[in-house]
């Protein structure tokens, strides 16, 4: 999928809307996230970012990053992941980034479903809904995204 390109869906587009028919507009998600070193970032103590644990490590994904996107496909090692934010609503989640072993990222759509944020994986080109966490038009309808345990909270936590 490109930038630029459209799906036909029955949503909102904007928040408190009813919705109807029309052609989403699809936006490409954030590819190149860096992992940097803590000490060299320049985020204030109060910045508010979407994070995660591993067995030896953290990752925190600055929310003000993801504000621009809404989606943010993190390559790490071998594995994928799928940082997501709704500004309209303060909802951050992270995703396992594979869906039946393809890691080709996310996108995200500018409309709504129950006043959240879409996601559109580019496979299949499937939408998403980010808080209940199912398919909810094309290929993979009915299937759900593989939530990870995150915390949102402030850089200095």
């Amino acid at each position: 999928m490109l930038e630029g390109d459209s799906i036909e869906i029955f949503a909102q587009a904007r928040p408190g809307g009813e919705p109807f028919n029309f052609n989403m507009p699809i936006d490409k998600g954030l590819d190149k996230l860096e992992i940097t070193d803590p000490s060299n970032t320049d985020l204030d103590s109060d910045e508010l970012v979407l994070g995660m644990s591993f067995e030896n490590t953290q990752i925190a994904v600055p929310i003000k990053f993801l504000s621009g996107f809404e989606v943010a496909n993190l390559f790490l090692e071998s594995q994928n992941y799928l940082f997501t934010w709704c500004p309209l609503v303060g909802s951050a989640r992270v995703f396992e980034g594979e869906i039946n072993g393809d890691k080709s990222g996310f996108d995200f759509g500018r409309g709504l479903k129950d006043n959240n944020l879409l996601i559109i994986d580019r496979k299949t080109q499937t939408v998403w809904n980010q808080l209940s966490c199912k398919a909810i038009k094309g290929e993979l309808e009915g299937e759900s995204l593989s939530p990870l345990p995150s915390i949102q909270s402030t850089w200095a936590f």
